[in-house]
């Protein structure tokens, strides 16, 4: 299911990009697109890994007082 996201995301991307009427667009959609994979890469990949981003996992959920 993600694989077919993935390409429909891709496909709607590049459909909106790729003419030379939207030039622009292709230049703010990489520029978002890099912002947010650096983002992914230097702090969510971390925060993800250790535990303290993303929906509480009831595992590593400190113990409840008496």
């Amino acid at each position: 299911m993600t694989g077919a996201f993935g390409l429909w995301c891709a496909a709607v991307v590049a459909a909106l990009t790729v003419p030379a009427e939207n030039q622009q667009n292709a230049v703010t959609a990489a520029v978002v697109l890099g912002v947010g994979f650096l983002w992914w890469v230097v702090v969510l990949r971390r925060r993800l890994n250790n535990g303290t981003a993303g929906p509480p996992n009831p595992e590593h959920a400190p113990p409840e007082p008496p």
